[in-house]
C-alpha cells in the first residue's frame, strides 16, 4: 500500500531542495558575473563578489552531497 502522506513530503521537499539549490547557485553565477564584468571594466576587483560566489558554489555542493549521503544507504 502507498503511503500517500510519505509520498507527498518526499515530494515537497525535493522541490523545496531543488528550488534552493538553483536559486543559490543562480545568485552565485551572477555575482561572478558582475565580478568578472567589473574587471574588465576596471571599475574595482570584485573580489568579494568572487569570494560570496565561490561560497554559494560551495554550499550547492555540499547540499547535493548531502542528498546523496541521504539516500544511499551505505554511507549510513
Amino acid at each position: 500500500m502507498i503511503e500517500w502522506g510519505s509520498f507527498l513530503i518526499v515530494g515537497v521537499v525535493s522541490l523545496v531542495a531543488a528550488s534552493a539549490v538553483a536559486t543559490i547557485a543562480s545568485f552565485g553565477i551572477k555575482l561572478y558575473e558582475n565580478a568578472l564584468q567589473q574587471r574588465v571594466t576596471h571599475e574595482s576587483s570584485g573580489r568579494v563578489a568572487i569570494t560570496v560566489a565561490r561560497i554559494l558554489f560551495g554550499l550547492c555542493a555540499l547540499i547535493v552531497v548531502f542528498g546523496v549521503y541521504l539516500i544511499v544507504p551505505a554511507f549510513h
